[in-house]
């Protein structure tokens, strides 16, 4: 297993869960991401924030477990992107990784993702969802990691925003509001949120159906 080969440390919010290191995924995060990876089959991924490459480790894992996919990962800072090729290749996934060192608002790709996780700096996060949320798939889940059902950490209602990601954008809502996401939530100590994309003959809720 991925997690008993990786040095880790409780999480101070919650000593149920462990990490890596504070700025990647919490590991109990990483092996709901490759059990996610293999039951989807994805054509292909898009990461952003790659850090120190623990998320990417378990989803690449899960693409050479399946046999088949890609996983495009960004991020900006080059010390964090040569420590996570060191460790994809440790663990011998690098095949199933494209890593890009530039910023997620200089990244442009036409390409169509079956999952995308969001793991930059919070604040760029509610921008990264509409900026990708297009090449998103029918079918396809678009993640939000660091983010609770309150689409904040810290509720700054004085402020009209919630710390450390901002206003939630009202797109978002919107996207929300026509059906072309639907948002759910799990509760881990640093949160996760996800989007759906729904398919054409989903179950149509609210409507009449035969």
């Amino acid at each position: 297993m991925i997690t008993d080969k990786l040095d880790k440390f409780p999480e101070p919010t919650d000593g149920r869960y462990v990490c890596n290191n504070t700025g990647g995924v919490e590991l109990e995060v990483g092996e709901f991401l490759y059990g996610l990876v293999r039951m989807m089959k994805p054509a292909l991924i898009l990461e952003t924030g790659t850090h120190q490459g623990i998320a990417s480790l378990y989803m690449a894992a899960g693409l050479k477990k399946n046999g088949s996919g890609r996983l495009n990962t960004i991020e900006w800072e080059g010390t964090h992107l040569k420590k996570a090729k060191e460790r994809w290749t440790v663990f011998n996934v690098n095949e199933f990784i494209t890593s890009f060192l530039i910023s997620s608002s200089d990244f442009e790709t036409q390409e169509m993702y079956d999952i995308i996780l969001l793991d930059t700096e919070p604040n760029l996060r509610f921008g990264e969802l509409l900026r990708f949320e297009k090449n998103l798939n029918e079918g396809g889940l678009i993640m939000i990691h660091d983010l609770s059902g309150g689409m904040c950490q810290v509720d700054n209602k004085e402020l009209g925003f919630g710390w450390p990601f901002g206003k939630l954008p009202e797109e978002i809502v919107e996207l929300v509001k026509k059906d072309n996401l639907r948002p759910f939530h799990f509760a881990t100590p640093r949160g996760l949120t996800c989007f759906y994309r729904p398919r054409d003959n989903d179950f149509k809720w609210g409507d009449k159906n035969d």
